[in-house]
């Protein structure tokens, strides 16, 4: 879907429009954190037959890439600002949710049955992207 938005958008205009700039930011974010909720069931998985990212890459593979995710969460809403003048406060605001967001992957990656970070970290992604989409969408108005 993320996809079909940005290459409508390429050739419509043969750039990249802000509509496309927040599929690709919202897609890219949300395909890199979305994996660290399998984590969790890993052994589940791994008795039913899913082959989940964590189950053939491992366990700290997907919390790399929520990490590189969370790091993208600041980096997208900055380049916005220079490309789109957006508000300087939408990437401080994104800073602070990378910061809290890194530091629950960090208490992931140190434990290996850490349950209450599993949730935290899945809630922590889920209030991520929603503030993210909002304030993308309070950059439209």
């Amino acid at each position: 879907m993320v996809l079909s938005i940005i290459i409508g958008g390429f050739a419509l205009n043969e750039s990249l429009g802000l509509l496309s700039f927040m599929a690709l930011s919202l897609g890219v974010f949300f395909q890199l954190v979305v994996h660290t909720h399998d984590i969790r069931d890993m052994e589940g998985d791994k008795r039913e037959g899913c082959y989940t990212l964590p189950v053939l890459l491992g366990r700290k593979i997907p919390i790399i890439f929520a990490a590189v995710g969370y790091v993208i969460l600041f980096v997208f809403p900055l380049l916005g600002v220079f490309h789109f003048n957006f508000n300087f406060f939408f990437p401080v605001v994104m800073l602070f949710f990378s910061f809290i967001g890194l530091r629950k992957l960090v208490k992931v990656w140190s434990s290996e049955s850490a349950a209450k970070e599993f949730v935290e970290v899945r809630i922590m992604n889920r209030i991520s992207t929603i503030v993210f989409a909002l304030l993308f969408s309070l950059a439209l108005l």
